[in-house]
């Protein structure tokens, strides 16, 4: 699992429907899921190649959490996998106006 915090471009916020049009147009699977940080972009390149983004509340910012793991008789738990620890990620705030990613488990 590979976490970064992909930064605002400097003339707007990017939109979740441009994120998810990105990964379409790189042959990526694309869904939204329901977390308690709300919703994100799930894509697949495979079964075992997994991008999750989740719009940072008030920044304009996104969190990428990526996972890659191994084919073969593991990839349907491993994905399943990946799909539990990012459904656990919830923001709490810091200081006011600063959210914090937690609760990944």
């Amino acid at each position: 699992m590979l976490v970064s915090l992909i930064p605002p471009p400097p003339s707007r916020p990017v939109p979740v429907e441009a994120v998810a049009l990105d990964a379409k147009k790189r042959n990526r699977s694309v869904s939204l899921i329901q977390a308690p940080a709300g919703t994100g972009i799930r894509t697949h390149g495979s079964a075992t190649d997994t991008l999750f983004y989740f719009s940072v509340p008030g920044s304009g910012a996104w969190l990428l959490l990526a996972f890659s793991g191994p084919d073969g008789p593991l990839a349907s738990a491993m994905a399943d996998l990946f799909d539990a620890i990012a459904g656990t990620l919830r923001w709490s705030v810091i200081e006011p106006g600063i959210p914090l990613a937690r609760g990944i488990k």
